[in-house]
């Protein structure tokens, strides 16, 4: 199971490292904190030789103060990502034109900590761009002239569209295209008369017209010129296309001008990275159930010893003849009890080693989830002599969710509370659960000592650990706080009192006006 572990991880790290668009973390000072393998491609530098550089560095000197302006807004909240294009220097002096998206994240009191710049090569579709931009000027004026001037650049105008490897369209205001190329025939199987015959709307999924519609208010706010636009196509032999699209307002003839590229492979490659995320989620699963195993088997062979031990005890009554009918009673309660403890055990092993990301969502009460998690700990607990505080919470307090999946979130916390705690002189371990109007926070709380600022950077991040080598993936906290996102809520670290504290936000859902309390405590469970 390690092996595949291993084989799995390596795909994912290669994965990202092949990504199609160059990444990059940046400080807030301009410096590269860590930049991925497509960026140095695009770039010609190697890791090393960027992480000793600042963003400044690369652009070229007329672009320098394009991120100003933006850059400000974001700091002060009033922008949450932003998009630019500018030239950079490569390492052989070459210019290039790069698309940057840039966003900011921010530490839990909303401060900011660092940039992630995601970059795209732009210099062949920006030289498409310009062509086409002296094209539509040269057009302009060869419109103007007698008949057979406007033959010419009518001539070479479709001598452009013919010759590029991206789609274009010359399109009417409603969407019906008075002119495709041959890149857009192809790309989708119908024939030019086909896609002229009405409207493009018609050929894009229906979940993606109304935002297709939009697009013109959005052409006319960005003064003619609206880049970045993506939609679905449906081809004629079933296929969906994706398509980014960069539009143009020709106003003089009341025309737009569409040029977009194929990203179809992009999104797959995006969908096989989810997927492969997904696939080490369930390995970390696995591993997380693996550490238990021994205590599991603890568990099963206490209530067994107990029935075996009963059962001798009801042996014996028969052979000396000396049944009590209140002694069997209780020796049938003691093996009924004992059964029922060890179901739940198996159904609880059940429940947290299955894949459970297809599961429907449910309607759940915050209690149940923590005694389910609480319930599969218990021994290990006992064993460690963790002591374990569980605050009581209403059984009215609820959350829309794939229970298994929570359940497993709360698991890898737990024991990654269990390893904080093994070296302190009091083992603590303490859940607490509050809410507010919308949301309910679940804390695990340990007595171990706060993580530092340094380390708190990189909690998230895949691959990051601080276990020793073979006790940790380092997948565990990057994955729950990707399963927690997929139901709208929040995975973070806050100081508690010095120790370490971990948080699940999750939307809650409405309560009814009657409360009802329930809690339990794990040193009142018999087994």
């Amino acid at each position: 199971m390690l092996d595949r572990l291993l084989s799995t991880e390596k795909k994912f790290q290669a994965t990202f490292n092949q990504a199609a668009v160059g990444i990059a973390h940046v400080s807030l000072q301009g410096q590269w904190i860590d930049v991925n393998d497509k960026l140095c491609q695009i770039v010609g530098y190697s890791r090393e030789e960027m992480l000793g550089f600042e963003f400044k560095d690369l652009t070229h000197v007329d672009d320098k103060d394009e991120h100003a302006e933006s850059t400000k807004k974001m700091l002060r909240g009033e922008l949450h990502t932003y998009s630019i294009e500018k030239r950079y220097f490569r390492k052989d002096n070459e210019c290039i034109w790069v698309h940057i998206t840039v966003s900011l994240v921010r530490d839990k009191e909303g401060h900011p900590e660092y940039f992630i710049a995601v970059t795209e090569d732009v210099t062949e579709r920006n030289k498409i761009k310009f062509e086409m931009e002296k094209v539509k000027k040269e057009l302009e004026t060869l419109l103007s002239e007698r008949t057979r001037e406007k033959a010419e650049a009518e001539l070479e105008f479709s001598h452009f569209f013919s010759l590029s490897s991206d789609v274009m369209a010359l399109v009417k205001n409603g969407g019906i295209p008075i002119k495709v190329n041959q890149a857009f025939v192809d790309l989708l199987g119908y024939s030019e008369e086909d896609l002229k015959s009405r409207s493009l709307h018609s050929f894009i999924l229906p979940e993606d017209v109304p935002a297709t519609v939009h697009l013109r208010s959005q052409i006319d706010e960005n003064d003619g010129n609206f880049r970045g636009f993506e939609n679905r196509y449906l081809c004629k032999n079933g296929d969906i296309k994706h398509i980014a699209w960069s539009v143009t307002h020709w106003k003089e003839r009341d025309l737009f001008f569409a040029i977009g590229r194929d990203i179809t492979d992009k999104k797959k490659l995006e969908q096989k990275i989810s997927e492969e995320k997904l696939k080490l989620a369930a390995a970390s699963k696995i591993n997380s159930i693996g550490r238990m195993a021994a205590n599991i088997a603890h568990e099963i062979n206490n209530p067994l010893t107990v029935i075996y031990g009963q059962s001798c005890r009801l042996a014996d009554m028969c052979d000396e003849k000396t049944l009590d009918i209140t002694k069997i009673k209780q020796v049938a309660t003691d093996i009924e009890k004992m059964t029922e403890r060890i179901t739940a055990i198996i159904k609880g092993l059940r429940l947290f080693g299955r894949e459970a990301s297809k599961d429907r969502k449910e309607s759940k009460a915050v209690s149940e989830l923590i005694q389910d998690t609480m319930d599969f700990c218990q021994n290990q607990f006992r064993l460690s002599q963790i002591h374990l505080d569980v605050e009581e919470v209403s059984k009215t307090v609820t959350v829309h969710c794939r229970s298994v999946q929570i359940s497993q979130v709360l698991l890898i916390l737990i024991n990654n509370a269990v390893d904080a705690v093994q070296e302190c002189p009091i083992k603590t371990i303490k859940v607490t659960t509050d809410k507010s109007k919308d949301e309910v926070f679940i804390r695990v709380i340990n007595s171990g000592p706060c993580i530092d600022e340094g380390t708190q950077e990189n909690l998230f991040a895949p691959f990051f650990t601080t276990k020793p080598v073979g006790k940790g993936t380092g997948l565990g906290l990057n994955i729950s706080r990707e399963i927690i996102e997929q139901h709208k809520g929040r995975l973070y670290f806050e100081p508690y009192k010095g120790q370490t504290c971990f948080v699940v936000a999750l939307p809650m859902e409405p309560v009814s006006d009657q409360e009802i309390t329930g809690s339990f405590d794990l040193r009142d469970v018999q087994l």
